[in-house]
This record gives C-alpha cells, sequence and structure tokens, in this order.
C-alpha cells in the first residue's frame, strides 16, 4: 500500500482555485466573502455564508461534527465517489480492519444523537452524506443535528 498524502491536501487548497474564471466566480457567489474552497460542499457553504451559527467559532465546530460524522459513515459504509480517497486520513487507510473498529462505534454513537426526530436526521444526512443543499426549515433540523453531533 502507498503511504504518505493522497491528493491535494486541504491545508493547500485555499490558495487556489483550479477552475476556468466562470467557476472561480460562481465559487465566490456560493460563499460570499468566504473561502472560495469551502464551495465544494454545501456544509462549508452554510459555513462560509454564516448560516450555521452566528458566531465563526461555533459554527466551525459544527461544520468539524458535520464532517467527522460523514467521515464516520465513509469508514463504515465506504463512499461511492473519489472524494471519498481523499476524505481518508493520511496512513490510516492501510488497515481498514483496524481503522474500522476504531470508527464504527463511534459512528453508532453519532448516529443516535441525531436520529430523533426523523427530520433532523434527514438534514445531516442530506447535507452531510449525500452534498444536498436544504431549504430554510430543513436548515434549522441540520443545525440541531450538528448540535447534537458536537455534543456527542
Amino acid at each position: 500500500m502507498r503511504k504518505g498524502p493522497v491528493g491535494v491536501q486541504r491545508m493547500n487548497q485555499r490558495d487556489r482555485d483550479l477552475g476556468t474564471p466562470e467557476l472561480a466566480r460562481k465559487r465566490a457567489a456560493l460563499v460570499g466573502d468566504g473561502d472560495p474552497a469551502m464551495s465544494s460542499l454545501p456544509l462549508g457553504v452554510y459555513l462560509e455564508r454564516g448560516l450555521l451559527h452566528h458566531d465563526y467559532d461555533v459554527a466551525r465546530r459544527m461544520f468539524d461534527a458535520g464532517m467527522h460524522y460523514r467521515y464516520c459513515y465513509g469508514v463504515v459504509f465506504g463512499r461511492s465517489s473519489v472524494r471519498a480517497i481523499t476524505d481518508m486520513p493520511n496512513g490510516r487507510n492501510e488497515n481498514i480492519d483496524e481503522l474500522l473498529e476504531e470508527i464504527e462505534p463511534a459512528y453508532w454513537r453519532l448516529a443516535r444523537a441525531i436520529a430523533n426526530p426523523r427530520q433532523v436526521f434527514s438534514a445531516v444526512w442530506q447535507v452531510c452524506i449525500h452534498d444536498q443543499f436544504v431549504g430554510r426549515w430543513d436548515l434549522e433540523q441540520l443545525k440541531t443535528g450538528l448540535a447534537r453531533l458536537g455534543r456527542a
């Protein structure tokens, strides 16, 4: 198995925009004054637009909780996208059985935290797993779910 970094590291993406000028404008429009690199995921757009919480530190913790849930889901059930490879932490994907043994209990703990009501689970599922934007009412459910994930 290959050791070392896979793909472009996220810390280097802030200053890179590898798209056409039209795509760069579209990404910038999605996040407003925020980081255009965050426009690749709906959760990042919500973070950069200030829709998760008025306090950026709290919003960032909610974002991190959603990304952790996404990562745990990807380890337990797999992801069917190219992004799945880059979501794996560097050097940790060599022994998937050990990783699964470590992550699976965490995934189920997080899943139980957002299981009820169903609307909360659905909003987190749509945004964190399926990369879909949600409506205004579902955004409130998403915020509730991300707050629960952060506490779990």
